[in-house]
């Protein structure tokens, strides 16, 4: 794909325009020092780790030119169902959130957190039945409202959604995610 500053390869991560796990790359062995994964986070814990490297690096080189690994999800995997450690995610992106300063890359954090919420918040609604789980999802969702349009994010279907957990609307939302099997394709 070319070479980045650490800004922009940031901001790269942050739009979802590149894959966000670490075990796919090489990296240089004095770039990462000290840095170690942050055994705390659950979920994310790869985008937080090049998160923290980018803020290191200078100049960030990227080949994925030729595929070598091909992923797929199950519904029964972390990535394809819930689980209340999940919540640690929204501890991370916080972290993130306070400590960037450049005030594009901050928007973009609270955008990748607000699609985090609906995503994590509807597979929270889909596989768990503790309303307290819920409860916190409806609070993540309108966390940031007071510095960033909550509903500038997403498809018109996550509008919707960003709304309806906001409103603790849970058993519309419920209904949702059991139309046509999967919740993915109910938010897409």
């Amino acid at each position: 794909i070319g070479d980045f500053t650490g800004e922009s390869f940031l901001e790269k991560l942050l739009c979802a325009e590149m894959i966000t796990s670490v075990w796919g790359a090489v990296y240089k062995k004095d770039a990462i020092g000290k840095l170690r994964f942050d055994e705390k986070i659950y979920c994310g814990e790869d985008f937080y780790f090049l998160y923290e490297l980018s803020k290191k690096c200078n100049k960030v080189s990227i080949n994925q030119g030729k595929h070598l690994y091909h992923y797929v999800c199950k519904e029964e995997s972390l990535t394809g169902s819930y689980t209340p450690r999940a919540k640690g995610n929204f501890e991370m992106l916080d972290r993130m959130i306070g400590d960037i300063s450049n005030g594009k890359i901050k928007q973009l954090a609270y955008k990748r957190y607000q699609l985090d919420a609906i995503g994590i918040g509807m597979d929270c609604l889909k596989y768990s039945k503790d309303k307290n789980e819920w409860a916190f999802y409806s609070k993540v969702i309108k966390k940031h409202k007071k510095v960033f349009d909550i509903y500038s994010v997403g498809t018109f279907g996550q509008k919707i959604i960003t709304f309806l957990l906001g409103k603790k609307q849970y058993w519309v939302l419920r209904a949702l995610s059991k139309i046509k099997g999967s919740i993915r394709k109910t938010i897409g």
